[in-house]
């Protein structure tokens, strides 16, 4: 039967040879038929985001607030001469920041401002020139009215306590959304509210404000802030550009009607500021996979390529491994991968010590650390190992396997009619020798 089914064979592909196009005779002689993990193929590089610090100083103006507090946060009131006389526009207050960070973070500097007071440091939206940001703060904050159907957004994200001649230096970084500031003395802390910041409240007529009248102090006082929403010390704004104020708002810590010098979270100070929040993360992904055959004969070997993408901020070490079934093939390490690179390699699967049947082939990578985005990390694709010359994957060498073989035959890798599982012999042609591999095989 065998020396008939060959000549059956050679018939059909001389018959294949005639009726359908003859593909370029050119081709590799390349056999995968090693049992090492292949190399990586490297191919173009995407871009690279490298961030720079670019600083911003920008200065608070007057903002002419009204039912202002006039008396510190130990509740001694200042003198007459410096209510009546004292305006924000002799303060001298600046706020540097960076302009492209994954968090709005920088310093705050002020001299002029109230001695021993307390003061929030606020973001607010600007709902009509940029409403997206608006909104943004809104999510991660507070809303308030500004006229009817329309409302702004406002985050209070830290507070600062000045020193008995009103100035203050100030390192920040919005990592948290609070509500309002309370004195130790009328509220216990809760577990989600901040540090206490305790300031000795002292002065005299000396000091240069000359907001008192005699000595006071010293006073120990100590100040939190109420927690809003959000994570305490994990609260990000959403990446993107904003164009928004930055605000200091007198607190006023919930002075009872009557008092008038107990103020009324009273905004006195700010200026505009832009920039681009960019949180940068650590994220690994597989955005391809590709088997060189579904089909392959046991005792014969197979690619499985892939492609896989450093999609986070940082460079990263990659571990790719591959596994048929549970049984793994390979890994490999791929060294320091610039952020948004993507790179080509492959597995080379040799089949030898392979039981006949049906395995999903899965290729990961590994989490790399701080990853959270993990459902793009494996990719799979099935591959039927069978006899060789099982060209169709149904289990036996017989006249659908010879068609088929005929139908690809004097093709070569990339050609119109290749298919890559009549290649039984990995020679990147179908030709004669697969022709012979399937009549010895058939049954």
């Amino acid at each position: 039967m065998k020396p008939a089914f060959i000549s059956l064979i050679l018939a059909l592909a001389v018959s294949a040879v005639v009726f359908m196009p003859v593909a370029n005779s050119m081709h590799s002689a390349t056999k995968l038929n090693s049992t090492r993990i292949s190399d990586c193929a490297f191919q173009s590089k995407a871009s690279t985001f490298k961030s720079s610090q670019v600083l911003t100083t920008d200065t608070l103006q007057d903002l002419n607030g009204s039912y202002q507090r006039w008396k510190d946060i130990a509740e001694n009131a200042y003198t007459t001469p410096y209510q009546t006389n004292y305006n924000y526009s002799q303060a001298n207050v600046s706020v540097i920041y960076e302009q492209t960070g994954s968090s709005f973070s920088g310093s705050f500097d002020a001299t002029g401002l109230k001695p021993n007071f307390a003061y929030q440091l606020k973001l607010q939206g600007k709902p009509i020139e940029d409403p997206v940001s608006d909104q943004r703060l809104k999510d991660i904050g507070r809303s308030y009215d500004i006229a009817p159907n329309l409302t702004g957004g406002y985050v209070i994200f830290d507070f600062i306590l000045t020193d008995r001649n009103g100035e203050v230096h100030h390192n920040f970084s919005l990592a948290n959304s609070y509500h309002v500031l309370w004195k130790t003395s009328q509220r216990t802390p809760q577990p989600n509210d901040s540090a206490i910041k305790w300031q000795n409240v002292e002065g005299g007529p000396e000091d240069l404000p000359h907001a008192y009248a005699s000595n006071v102090g010293p006073t120990s006082i100590g100040i939190y802030a109420e927690w809003e929403k959000g994570i305490p010390g994990n609260v990000n704004l959403p990446n993107g550009t904003y164009d928004v104020k930055f605000i200091i708002t007198e607190e006023s810590f919930h002075s009872q009607k009557g008092d008038t010098l107990g103020g009324y979270w009273s905004t006195v100070m700010g200026c505009d500021v832009a920039f681009t929040i960019f949180n940068a993360v650590h994220d690994v992904g597989i955005t391809n996979v590709a088997a060189s055959k579904t089909v392959v004969g046991k005792g014969y070997s197979m690619s499985v390529n892939f492609t896989v993408e450093n999609q986070g901020d940082y460079f990263e070490d990659i571990n790719m491994s591959m596994f048929a079934n549970s049984s793994q093939i390979g890994n490999q390490i791929l060294d320091s991968i610039d952020p948004h690179e993507a790179i080509t390699g492959g597995f080379v699967w040799n089949t030898t010590d392979v039981s006949n049947g049906s395995y999903v082939v899965t290729v990961g990578v590994g989490l790399v650390p701080g990853e959270t985005d993990f459902a793009d990390n494996t990719m799979t694709v099935n591959v039927v190992v069978s006899f060789p010359g099982d060209i169709s994957g149904d289990g036996s060498v017989d006249i659908y396997d010879a068609i088929i073989l005929a139908s690809a035959f004097n093709s070569v890798s990339g050609g119109s009619n290749w298919n890559a599982n009549s290649d039984i012999n990995n020679d990147d042609v179908v030709d004669v020798y697969d022709a012979i591999i399937v009549a010895a095989n058939f049954h």
